[in-house]
């Protein structure tokens, strides 16, 4: 082989080299986001159940003594109660 041709290959193998340097630090930068979003879901998630989980002997209290100020009526389960509430 020429001088010439040798040259290119070595600049070509030296620029691959470069570029799996750069890819690898793109896959790695692409793995922790994913891990990092997985993680923030979960806590968003996690939280939102948690806070339902929590609150949800609060507001029932809450909802039986708003019920009890309007007259005891506790709403309808079913279109065949409104249809009977109705007159229908």
């Amino acid at each position: 082989m020429d001088d010439e041709l040798k040259n290119l290959l070595k600049e070509n193998i030296d620029l691959s080299k470069k570029n799996h340097e750069v890819m690898s630090k793109v896959l790695r930068y692409q793995k922790w986001a994913f891990v990092w979003a997985v993680i923030k879901w979960t806590f968003i998630i996690g939280s939102t159940i948690g806070a339902f989980y929590l609150l949800k002997p609060m507001l029932d209290s809450l909802m039986g003594s708003y019920s009890s100020l309007l007259g005891g009526t506790t709403g309808t389960s079913s279109i065949a109660d409104l249809k009977s509430l109705l007159g229908q």
